[in-house]
């Protein structure tokens, strides 16, 4: 009886020992085929509690490499403007447990382009290529175009001002606002000529020779900023300024400036970086003073 146990825990152990030591790493691959024979080589590798690995490769060189959380091939189309293959995949967020769509397409490099739902895939359709994925036919065809600008408009923000405090900057003991300046003046105009292109300005006034904008700009909640920025004396200020968390988007809400000099709207005051304090505030834009007149 004793040994029959022995015996079991052994066949046991080696089963163990066999799915853990294939389970510790493992990849799967693509081949991606041009009507010209011209050939791309797609891997995703995993290896037990590390991020997975995205490979793309041709006659044995790298194009792209990357580390991402749990990935998983989606789809491979033609791009309209390039005409060279895009390759979807479904991503799993670090830390957030979401799914994003990231999309390889190659302009002058390969670039990775990200999308927080399939709806945003809509410039997306069925038609023949001539490509193959494996040895199926690669039948669709997407325009990722107006993606690129709108990831790049965020992107541009956010690198200007990532090191910025998020919420409404001020004084909460002489209650002034309490802005701080943009140092990189050339690329904030690049991007407010964007934002006025694009109609991301919500607000737009002249007080006392000082000019004040608030800037909304929403495409899903990890791409999504609200921003407040002021002219004076030559050189552009923040006094607010949020992006989207996995827990909340903070915008300026129900803005009103119900005389000439005020500014009356819904901020974040407190902790916008996660669920966030809001407050109703009154803004004296003629002296930056600041009345809190009811907290959420």
């Amino acid at each position: 009886m004793l040994k029959s146990i022995g015996n079991t825990l052994k066949v046991m152990w080696l089963i163990l020992l066999f799915c853990v030591s294939h389970s510790v790493f493992a990849s799967d691959s693509w081949q991606i085929t041009s009507p010209n024979d011209e050939r791309l080589f797609l891997q995703i590798s995993t290896e037990f509690d590390k991020p997975d690995i995205i490979s793309l490769k041709k006659d044995e060189q790298t194009l792209f490499e990357r580390k991402m959380n749990r990935v998983s091939l989606a789809g491979v189309c033609l791009d309209k403007v390039t005409a060279s293959p895009s390759i979807i995949l479904s991503e799993t967020m670090e830390g957030v447990g979401v799914q994003q769509l990231t999309v390889l397409s190659h302009k002058t490099n390969w670039q990775a382009l990200h999308f927080h739902h399939m709806d945003q895939l809509e410039d997306c359709y069925p038609a023949q290529t001539g490509w193959l994925l494996d040895d199926q036919p690669m039948d669709c065809i997407c325009d990722f175009s107006e993606q690129e600008r709108t990831q790049a408009f965020y992107t541009g923000w956010y690198s200007l001002l990532d090191s910025f405090p998020r919420g409404l900057h001020w004084d909460q003991t002489t209650k002034q606002l309490n802005s701080v300046l943009i140092n990189d003046e050339l690329g904030l105009n690049t991007l407010l000529t964007q934002a006025r292109h694009n109609n991301t300005v919500v607000f737009d006034k002249f007080v006392d020779g000082n000019h004040w904008l608030i800037i909304e700009f929403n495409n899903g909640i990890y791409q999504s900023l609200s921003l407040g920025l002021v002219h004076q004396g030559k050189q552009w200020f923040v006094w607010y300024y949020v992006t989207g968390n996995s827990k909340a988007f903070h915008a300026i809400e129900n803005i009103e400036s119900p005389q000439t000099n005020e500014l009356n709207a819904t901020f974040c005051v407190e902790d916008c970086q996660w669920w966030g304090e809001l407050a109703n505030v009154n803004i004296d834009l003629a002296n930056q003073s600041i009345e809190i007149m009811d907290e959420h």
